[in-house]
């Protein structure tokens, strides 16, 4: 007898993706939450640092006197400024401090200023300074407008804007203002009435505001009183600014003048003839005008790398080019964008523009229509 066998079909069991698509959402959530854990850091570090300012020494010598301290110590360079620290600067000083919204304050000599603290909450993004006495040039131009804005306020004046450039002092006799560029809003302020505000004004490019004792009374007084006016040239020739701008002046070209007959000086042969100077020859301002806020124009470091910033402070940039005394070959700024408000150059002895030795760069900027802007040479002493 013949057997036929027959193999029982069993059908294969069939495969189903849903597994595999489990994992991958798993895998997906769990980059998503890795993904969302690093930004939170990130932000909360650069939340962290809204608080802060970047202090630079550019000439001379400069104290800081951290919150909750009463002895002071040199300022170093690239030093950190938090909120509740004074800097006071010395005789032919300079300091510049740089805050993360990208404003800059640059204090005279013999000025004295304290971060006095920082709002940073849903309703009100502020970092407020107090001039307590001399001079700050001021530059707020913020990328950003969800950005902190800077308010600076004097014994009288409460200065606050979103972008401007402006010249303010706290001085015994007198209290000011010039704008530069843009437009500042100054409150004049009742210290004694809890900052109850007296007056506004708005201060735009060529205007001022001065408080000379008289005025101040007669302010806080309520009096009628005029509160601004034409710049003019009255900071014609003033050291400060020429030192922000690249030994360059600003505010107007002073026009010579020739004295009224009546107010001529008459001299016979008895009389000794005064010896009168002859006053320098001083460059044409340029509508273009930039600033190296780090580090300072003549700085010795023991590191062999290190970045030179700035700003354009008046006029528009097209490009800004960099001069390194070790090939003499001008070097344009890839990373400036036409229109720009700041540039940044880093020497680095590994890039094969930073040596040992003094180090010379020249920066200058150019306009769209050829303008050139006003030079401004920096020397770092590498050390490394």
């Amino acid at each position: 007898m013949t057997y036929t066998y027959y193999r029982r079909y069993r059908p294969s069991p069939k495969r189903t993706s849903f597994k595999s698509f489990f994992w991958l959402v798993l895998i997906l959530v769990v980059v998503l939450l890795l993904l969302k854990g690093c930004v939170s850091v990130v932000s909360s570090l650069l939340k962290d640092r809204e608080d802060e300012a970047t202090l630079t020494l550019n000439k001379g010598s400069a104290e800081v006197v951290e919150w909750g301290q009463t002895e002071s110590q040199d300022v170093a360079d690239a030093q950190l400024l938090l909120a509740g620290d004074t800097v006071q600067t010395g005789e032919d000083s300079v300091v510049t401090l740089t805050f993360t919204n990208g404003t800059t304050v640059m204090l005279d000599q013999n000025s004295k200023m304290t971060f006095s603290k920082a709002t940073l909450t849903d309703t009100a993004q502020t970092l407020q300074v107090d001039l307590l006495e001399g001079r700050a040039f001021v530059q707020q131009s913020p990328e950003d407008e969800n950005q902190p804005t800077l308010q600076l306020h004097t014994d009288v004046m409460n200065i606050e804007s979103m972008s401007a450039t402006y010249l303010t002092s706290n001085q015994a006799d007198r209290e000011y203002i010039y704008g530069f560029e843009g437009q500042a809003v100054v409150n004049f302020v009742d210290r004694a009435q809890d900052d109850s505000v007296i007056e506004t004004v708005t201060i735009d490019k060529g205007k001022k505001a001065i408080l000379t004792d008289e005025v101040e009374q007669k302010l806080l007084a309520r009096e009628s009183v005029t509160l601004s006016g034409e710049a003019g040239d009255d900071l014609m020739g003033d050291s400060f600014i020429a030192f922000v701008n690249g030994e360059t002046s600003m505010l107007g070209t002073a026009e010579e003048t020739t004295p009224p007959e009546d107010e001529a000086t008459t001299t016979d042969e008895t009389t000794e003839t005064p010896v009168v100077e002859t006053p320098e020859t001083t460059t044409p301002v340029s509508t273009l005008q930039i600033q190296v806020t780090s580090p300072g124009l003549n700085s010795t470091i023991q590191k062999s790398a290190i970045a030179i910033e700035g700003a354009i402070v008046a006029g528009t940039a097209d490009y800004v080019t960099v001069t390194w005394s070790g090939n003499g070959n001008p070097y344009t700024l890839a990373g400036f964008k036409a229109g720009g408000t700041s540039f940044r150059y880093v020497a680095d002895a590994s890039y094969g523009n930073f040596k040992v030795g003094a180090n010379t760069f020249t920066v200058v900027a150019y306009a769209a229509d050829g303008t050139v802007s006003n030079t401004v040479t920096v020397v770092i002493n590498g050390e490394f």
